[in-house]
Order: C-alpha cells, then structure tokens, then sequence
C-alpha cells in the first residue's frame, strides 16, 4: 500500500508541471498544518527546504494558515519547524546550512521545557 501511494503521490502528482517543487511543498505544508499531520508536517519541511523553499517561506505558510486552521494549528506546526532545524541528522542543502549560521532558528537550543514560540515583526521567537 506505501509504494502504490508513494507512485501515486511523487510519480504522478509531484511529476506535473504546471506547478514547481517549491510550490508544491508550501501547497502541502499548508494542508499538513490544517490536517495538524505532524510527523508528514516534518517531513515535508525537509523535502521544502531540499527543494530550495527558505525557512522565511516556510514560516509564512505557517502564519498564512493560522489565519484560516487557528492558532493552536499554527503553534504545533512551528514546533514541527524547530525540530527539523535544530535535528543534526538532517543535511541540509548547502544555501541552507549557510543562511542557518545566522538566522534566528539556528541560535535556538533544545530544552527539557517545551519551547513556545511568539511571532513579532522581527519574525519567529522563541520564549
């Protein structure tokens, strides 16, 4: 059943061409954050950030979606956002890895306690 979806969804979905990968992955990010799919959420972070989105993308697809799935939604998509950015077993692409050694997400450290994040016109922070 995994490889039918799987050649469902990447072999005939992602292959069209009306729309680009980038695209395609914010789409999805979207839906995810509205579906509250956390772990496909994750995943599909690191397919966007592979595919070029940035994580300034990333994280206005995840306010564009609090506006119409609720803030609740939205706070647990960004938890999702910060485990895939702090994860040192994702390799991240080359811009990525360069764009993080200054970005804000990158400063963050886990902790025993859950982090919660606020948004500013600074951008995404962590309290």
């Amino acid at each position: 059943m995994i490889a039918m979806s799987m050649e469902f969804v990447f072999g005939r979905i992602w292959s069209r061409d009306v729309l680009d990968a980038k695209q395609r992955s914010l789409v999805t990010i979207g839906i995810l954050i509205a579906l509250r799919h956390t772990e496909a959420l994750r995943t599909q972070i690191r397919i966007g950030l592979t595919s070029g989105l940035s994580v300034r993308q990333i994280e206005e697809a995840t306010i564009q979606a609090a506006a119409y799935v609720g803030f609740p939604a939205a706070h647990t998509a960004s938890n999702a956002i910060l485990e895939v950015l702090q994860d040192p077993s994702f390799a991240r692409p080359p811009v990525l890895a360069a764009s993080l050694r200054t970005a804000r997400f990158s400063r963050l450290t886990p902790s025993p306690n859950r982090q919660r994040l606020t948004h500013s016109s600074a951008g995404w922070l962590s309290t």
